[in-house]
């Protein structure tokens, strides 16, 4: 048997040959050519050819992205409502209402410093966002303003008539304990939400009568300490969640424990403070916060009920 023994060159071209009908194929595959070239190509021709069909593939790609882009563009503009303003007053403002629904409830905003360091000063935001419909025409910002009563604080739009100012997290900002007070929007505070352990420490110095006192005496438009139970969630997962309403105990609810009844009598002795000192007492509230709707689950709960209405 004879061995040929291919030269370097010759080897080369032998490659290179295999890799174009390697890829010929598999383009006039994509492509769908139905009808190959029956005769053998040489190198050149074939390189000429591969190239031909790359050309092709790239502007059929092409075409078929801006193709999408246009039907895209198409069903967007196929779901625009352009008839909005010539709907009647009357529908238009009860569209916006519903698109703001939870922003028409009270609200549990919990409020954490902003920034603390450098030698700015130390801001505190909520973590309510503010509403969208205020961005989108006058009418509906007008609206919003008219059925909310709300006023721009803490980086957002709160009622505070309505509105709870939640801090789980008091017991770690001894250093923004005093910023807080002297804060500019937290003297409209009138609904203050704090967690049961600041109520549940032994009376030694440093406890929170001490403090409570003196925010009293910061906060002059505070008259609503809410006691909050059963929230031992991280800060961070408080942050998230904007949807939390307050739930106040019933009557045999606040009964239920030894710790809320030991509670409720720290909350007396602290009115009794008050009471010594001719400052006014304190309303307390005692429950727990849970999960409500937000303004998606408040639309769909009154088209469901307005649904409902038109079938009886």
């Amino acid at each position: 048997m004879k061995i040929i023994n291919l030269s370097t060159p010759t080897r080369k071209l032998w490659n290179r040959n295999q890799f174009l009908d390697l890829e010929i194929e598999r383009l006039q595959e994509e492509i769908g050519v139905k009808e190959r070239i029956g005769i053998p190509l040489p190198v050149n021709l074939k390189a000429q050819f591969l190239t031909v069909l790359e050309n092709f593939v790239n502007v059929h790609a092409e075409l078929k992205n801006i193709q999408e882009k246009t039907q895209l563009q198409q069903s967007l503009q196929a779901r625009e409502f352009t008839s909005f303003i010539s709907l009647p007053a009357e529908l238009r403002l009860k569209i916006w209402r519903l698109a703001f629904a939870s922003h028409t409830q009270p609200r549990v905003h919990y409020v954490r410093v902003a920034n603390s360091s450098g030698d700015r000063d130390v801001t505190f935001i909520s973590n309510q966002p503010v509403s969208p419909i205020l961005h989108t025409n006058h009418e509906s910002r007008s609206h919003y303003f008219l059925k909310t009563q709300s006023t721009f604080a803490f980086e957002t739009y709160i009622d505070f008539d309505t509105d709870v100012i939640y801090i789980p997290d008091l017991e770690d900002r001894r250093l923004s304990f005093r910023e807080f007070l002297d804060f500019k929007d937290s003297q409209k505070i009138q609904k203050l939400a704090l967690r049961k352990n600041f109520f549940c420490d032994i009376p030694l110095p440093g406890h929170f009568s001490s403090k409570h006192l003196e925010m009293a005496d910061s906060l002059r438009n505070w008259n609503q300490m809410i006691v909050i139970f059963e929230d031992k969630r991280p800060a961070i997962e408080v942050w998230k969640d904007t949807s939390m309403v307050f739930r106040e105990f019933s009557a045999r609810q606040k009964r239920a424990t030894a710790e809320r009844s030991y509670v409720r009598q720290q909350c007396k002795v602290l009115n009794s403070m008050l009471e010594g000192i001719d400052e006014e007492t304190m309303d307390f509230r005692f429950g727990q916060l849970e999960s409500g709707l937000d303004d998606v689950g408040l639309l769909t709960a009154s088209l469901a009920e307005g649904l409902e209405i038109s079938s009886i």
